[in-house]
């Protein structure tokens, strides 16, 4: 038996050490997304040597394993860092030292703030910055809308099951199981949580809106005709006013940025009124609807949002700065839940972590953390408006079929989804969220860094090659030559 698991051990790190040498980076980090997705903790796991070992991690291990080697093997240069590269390591670096140095202590039983960082931030960094030096090979953003399309069918196919009792038709099959991760009774995907499942749903659909129309592939783009009604469906069914406020925030900018400016004021005026009409025939409806429990809960749900934002604001005043340390919300709030100042059920946050990511850095890393993450959500927005009005000149970033404008737009669109989620979630207790977001916008970071080269540069470098006529020119004859 020995011999037999130390074959397999060899095997394994053969075939391992081939991966590792030879798979784009690119391939890793959106393979990381769907194992992550799809084979994580719930899937499988593994103690070790009092460690617990997923599927998910080992792939990130490969990723960084990747990047490593091929940059050692290939002489890959380390890439000049920009305003927000710096902004992210400041971040990272401010969140380290809250939790390291906390004005309250952690509450027992909840998860350590160290792993949340972990989670959270660091891994998605990890993916920040294979995004940002990851080699573009050529029809990279091809790969990318392939990927957003057969992905995002999986995902569309999952949650209609899920809608439908049909859960003999999904994969993997702990989705079926209740007593798995939140939210039973919803659309909730592989992730076993709505929210998370609602992010990748909207960001799938908006890759089939902007990504595969530009592919002239009459396939692709006939999978995503027929793919979109679904995805539109599949948001309906995760029954999460987040994602159906996001989603629709993106498609709607998608679709404002592809009008004539001439009628896009025209356009936000039928938006704002269409949202005014259903906002006030539909509020109630909007506020309290049946999903997994009754639609007394979910109109709960809604009222304790003011009751964080209530107790956020008091621990604000008090450490206005500092914060009370990263990942000390769920301990220093008990104090503040004894406030009979105003007609709120404070008590009903009381085993509840923080439902707003804004108010939750705030309140955790100060004034100085907030101002550090919507610095980078800014640079990062600028950064896709810059790609979207460039001129490409470039044939390394630049696809014949999909210009990078378009990954731009996508971006962008999915930042707003981003935002409005954050708005309403913490979305930093898993590695889910963000890993998704901070990979697409270190790939859009690359594809803005390299739009500011010059043509003559460019030319130097061999990038790109001046152009030359097809035929000799026909030599002219002088009389009597």
């Amino acid at each position: 038996m020995e011999l037999v698991l130390l074959f397999v051990v060899v095997v394994g790190l053969v075939w391992a050490t081939v991966v590792v040498a030879r798979i784009p980076l690119l391939w890793a980090a959106l393979g990381y997304l769907v194992v992550a997705s799809c084979f994580g903790h719930p899937f499988l796991q593994l103690d070790a040597a009092g460690m617990t070992l997923t599927l998910d991690r080992l792939m990130l291990l490969l990723v960084v394993a990747a990047a490593v080697v091929q940059g050692r093997l290939r002489g890959w240069l380390p890439q000049p860092l920009g305003a927000a590269e710096w902004c992210l390591l400041a971040l990272l670096g401010w969140m380290a030292a809250s939790f390291l140095w906390p004005q309250a202590p952690a509450a027992q039983g909840e998860e350590p703030p160290l792993h949340r960082y972990l989670q959270g931030y660091v891994i998605p960094a990890v993916l920040y910055f294979v995004g940002y030096h990851a080699p573009l090979f050529r029809r990279w953003l091809r790969h990318l809308a392939a990927f957003f399309l057969a992905f995002g069918g999986y995902l569309f196919w999952t949650a209609a099951a899920e809608h439908f009792g049909l859960f003999a038709l999904v994969f993997p099959r702990y989705i079926a199981d209740p007593s798995v991760g939140l939210h039973f009774g919803r659309a909730r995907g592989p992730m076993v949580q709505s929210v998370s499942f609602g992010l990748y749903l909207g960001t799938c659909l908006l890759a089939l809106v902007t990504l595969v129309p530009r592919w002239r592939n009459r396939l692709a783009c006939r999978l995503a005709v027929l793919l979109a009604p679904a995805g539109l469906f599949a948001t309906w069914a995760t029954l999460t006013r987040s994602v159906w406020l996001g989603t629709a925030g993106g498609l709607g900018l998608v679709g404002l940025a592809r009008t004539p400016r001439r009628w896009r004021p025209w356009l936000l005026a039928a938006v704002g009124l269409g949202g005014l009409l259903v906002g006030t025939l539909y509020w109630d409806r909007l506020v309290a609807f049946q999903r997994e429990g009754s639609a007394t809960l979910t109109r709960e749900s809604t009222a304790m949002r003011a009751a964080f934002a209530y107790v956020s604001w008091r621990m604000f005043l008090d450490y206005p700065l500092l914060g009370v340390g990263f990942g000390r919300f769920p301990e220093a709030k008990m104090p503040y839940l004894a406030d009979r100042s105003l007609d709120l059920r404070l008590e009903t946050i009381r085993n509840f972590a923080h439902h707003n990511t804004y108010l939750s850095i705030l309140t955790e890393t100060g004034l100085i953390g907030l101002v550090l993450y919507l610095a980078l959500l800014v640079l990062w927005v600028r950064s896709a408006v810059r790609v979207i009005r460039t001129r490409w000149t470039d044939p390394a970033v630049r696809d014949e079929q999909i210009p990078p404008s378009a990954l731009g737009l996508f971006v962008l669109a999915v930042l707003l989804l981003y935002a409005v989620q954050a708005m309403f979630h913490e979305v930093s207790y898993t590695p889910l969220d963000h890993a998704l977001v901070f990979l697409l916008a270190g790939l859009l970071r690359q594809v803005h860094r390299r739009s500011g080269t010059p043509l003559r540069q460019a030319v130097q470098h061999g990038m790109q090659k001046p152009l030359k006529p097809k035929h000799d020119p026909v030599p002219v004859l002088a009389p009597g030559g």
